[in-house]
């Protein structure tokens, strides 16, 4: 291609110009050894050529310094890029150096070009940029999610099968409905691997599989339906569960603020009440295992 050609090209240029810098060094050299010989000490800008320690460095050629300046400021469609941690066993691929990311490293992301790029090959700007805005995120964002915290739609779930007793977001601003890849484990859920990508919204998260048909009972034993999850990788402290758009639309649901409760079925349809905000759990990191009595489920 025209680029292999001009790579090509500019490599032969540094490789002459470093064959004509030996030359005429170790012409200054033999010119320097003659005066020497001759009881003449070089002077001026010769002796300073010449003397120890003050020989010119290499000179890089515009290739090479061009390939030491090459850093990722952004994606290949100018989205920008955001930065996560991969964690578990997560892996990514650099684009610009082919080198596997594993876990406990960063990586800078764009989910609409697929494009990833780890900590070494982007510009200091963007990870300075980035470093910096998920810093100012948790200090300007703590207090107001605690504040608003109270006002989120979560209704009392048993899911799975099993015993416990679940907090579930309703989110009608989530395209798909997702749960934590800790909590999908602790629950026993069987997830499918095939299904794999990454979630954008507020930050990004790998999304490392699929639960189908997952059993979800509401009031106690009283309704049940099955519901698909996409799982997302996140620590292991953080556990979510969320009814995204995919499953509202599924069971035409209804979110009724005035009265507070979930309708499955549109109007006329079953009631699931939210649960009041006194016993939904403060905590930015939510913790659905405040619920483990399943008589908890059923809120009148």
């Amino acid at each position: 291609s025209s680029d292999a050609l001009l790579a090509q090209q500019l490599v032969e240029e540094e490789q002459k110009q470093n064959q004509q810098r030996q030359k005429q060094e170790e012409s200054d050299v033999a010119y320097a050894r003659k005066l020497s010989s001759n009881g003449t000490a070089p002077s001026g800008i010769m002796g300073l050529m010449t003397a120890p320690g003050n020989r010119r460095p290499p000179l890089l050629s515009s290739f090479s310094r061009r390939k030491q300046q090459e850093h990722v400021n952004s994606c290949p469609g100018g989205h920008g890029l955001q930065v996560s941690e991969i964690i578990g066993s997560q892996r990514a691929l650099c684009n610009k150096c082919k080198k596997v990311i594993s876990s406990g490293n960063h990586v800078y992301s764009c989910s609409t070009c697929d494009f990833d790029i780890c900590s070494n090959c982007v510009s200091p700007e963007v990870a300075i940029g980035s470093a910096m805005s998920n810093d100012e995120s948790l200090t300007t964002n703590g207090s107001s999610w605690q504040q608003q915290s109270s006002h989120m739609c979560h209704i009392a779930c048993l899911i799975g099968g099993s015993s416990v007793c679940v907090e579930m977001m309703v989110d009608t601003g989530a395209q798909s409905s997702v749960i934590s890849s800790s909590l999908a484990r602790e629950l026993g859920l069987r997830i499918d691997t095939r299904t794999v990508g990454i979630a954008s919204g507020v930050g990004q998260a790998r999304i490392t599989g699929m639960a189908r048909d997952v059993p979800c009972t509401f009031n106690g034993d009283m309704m049940e339906f099955t519901m698909n999850f996409l799982i997302l990788e996140m620590k292991p402290s953080q556990r979510l569960l969320i009814m995204g758009l995919d499953q509202m639309r599924k069971y035409k649901c209804l979110v009724d603020l005035e009265r507070n409760v979930l309708i499955f079925g549109g109007t006329g349809g079953l009631e699931v009440p939210m649960l009041p905000p006194a016993i939904q759990h403060n905590s930015a990191l939510r913790n659905p295992y405040d619920f483990r009595d399943p008589e908890a489920c059923h809120i009148s």
